[in-house]
């Protein structure tokens, strides 16, 4: 009898005992299990689809691997005229541009323009190739030098043109920081620059409406579509005078001899220019042997007509393979910036 009592006890024990392993087990399916990583955070809370524990770079444990999560984007994404864009205001803070603000440029182009103060109606893209062929423009409140653009802001220093009496052409990551994921802010934009004079005054983050990055290099880093806008609440081009623009579509630059003008960071707040041909061209990159430093992103790559062709922003081996490469202004982009600059949208 006693032999039976226990028998049943022992049997009770091991049911009881395979119940918490299945029980322990259920839970593991249920919940992930919670491993260390920095600043507190757990995989476990990366699995249930928070990032915070990843929010300041935090890593796996190295048996696992690292995590590289792009924070979700504060700002959203306009579309105007087949082109997809997002917008900041001057202080980074992002922006959504309604269409109704623009205009249609149907049949409308951009053409040079002298100011009244000018006289005569004339990712680091750094690669000198061979002998350093650039000079020093000594004159910058002489047209089209004056229609050119040093801009420095919170993350870098570049080069812009205005393409009206108050729009700037830029390269695209002189306006928006890829790494951080953020429009730039502390703008200081000083046309016709000349070490530390300011022939046409100086202007801020307040004097910036808007400014426009293609979506196409904001999501996928995409460097044919490495070009933005910067719109201002000041006639400045009025003074300065503007460049011309000229569709790809209409014209084949191949062997054209063009002029490459900015701020190379080598020479601080100092325009440099430089002339050479095209020696390459894709439907969406021009290729030539012409100087460059960084700070010359942004530059206007422009024939003797003083029509931009191009937007300089990168070196050898980017977008050519033995050459400085800029980004085309094609059909689509130039439509767009024709809209922008034309509008009057404050």
């Amino acid at each position: 009898m006693l032999q039976s009592v226990e028998s049943r006890i022992l049997k009770l024990i091991a049911l009881v005992g395979l119940i918490s392993v299945v029980s322990l087990y259920l839970s593991i399916l249920q919940e992930p299990p919670s491993l260390s990583v920095a600043n507190g955070g757990s995989i476990s809370d990366v699995t249930r689809g928070s990032t915070d524990a990843f929010a300041q770079g935090a890593q796996m444990p190295n048996d696992v691997g690292s995590v590289d999560i792009t924070p979700e984007p504060e700002y959203s994404f306009s579309e105007i005229g087949g082109i997809k864009f997002a917008s900041a205001d001057g202080y980074g803070n992002p922006q959504i541009v309604d269409a109704a603000n623009l205009i249609d440029p149907k049949d409308r182009e951009i053409v040079p323009y002298v100011g009244s103060g000018t006289s005569d109606p004339g990712i680091a893209p750094q690669s000198i190739i061979g002998v350093d062929e650039r000079y020093r423009i000594l004159d910058t409140t002489k047209y089209p030098y004056s229609a050119i653009v040093h801009l420095e802001n919170s993350f870098n220093a570049c080069t812009g043109w205005m393409v009206s009496w108050d729009t700037i052409v830029t390269a695209g990551h002189c306006i928006f920081n890829r790494d951080a994921q953020e429009f730039a802010s502390e703008w200081r934009i000083i046309p016709g620059r000349s070490s530390g004079n300011y022939p046409f005054g100086v202007y801020t983050s307040s004097h910036v409406t808007l400014t426009h990055v293609d979506a196409d290099y904001i999501i996928r880093g995409t460097r044919t579509y490495d070009w933005g806008l910067i719109k201002l609440n000041a006639p400045i081009g009025n003074e300065t005078g503007w460049f011309g623009l000229l569709n790809s579509e209409d014209k084949n630059s191949l062997g054209e001899l063009v002029s490459l003008t900015g701020f190379p960071g080598d020479y601080k707040g100092v325009m440099m220019s430089m002339m050479g041909y095209v020696t390459g061209a894709t439907p969406e990159a021009l290729c030539y042997s012409i100087d460059t430093m960084g700070g010359q992103s942004g530059s206007p790559v422009y024939l003797s007509t003083k029509q931009v062709v191009a937007i300089h922003a990168y070196a050898v081996g980017s977008l050519c393979a033995a050459a400085n490469g800029a980004v085309l202004i094609t059909e689509d982009s130039y439509h767009f910036i024709i809209m922008v600059a034309l509008s009057e949208y404050h």
